[in-house]
């Protein structure tokens, strides 16, 4: 954990300008239950997905607000993913 962890820190400012990207590294900060660190690279792409209707995006948002303790803002994401067009 501590070495993907000294790795993610390492890597952010490449991360940061490369949105494919995103996803490993949200991901990866997630499995460490570090959500704040998550969203910095989820909201960017749940920013875009309100505009697509992405829900994935819009989904993982809300799992890193949750773990925050945000559990309105998660909500809102949430049914914004339901409601989003297929």
């Amino acid at each position: 954990r501590e070495a993907l962890r000294a790795e993610l820190r390492a890597s952010a400012p490449i991360a940061r300008g490369a949105p494919e990207l995103a996803a490993p590294y949200a991901a990866a900060w997630l499995a460490l239950q570090e959500p704040r660190q998550a969203l910095h690279y989820l909201m960017p792409q749940a920013q875009s997905a309100k505009a697509t209707g992405d829900p994935l995006w819009l989904s993982a948002a809300a799992d890193a607000w949750e773990q925050l303790g945000q559990a309105d803002l998660a909500w809102q994401l949430r049914r914004l993913a339901w409601l989003a067009p297929a």
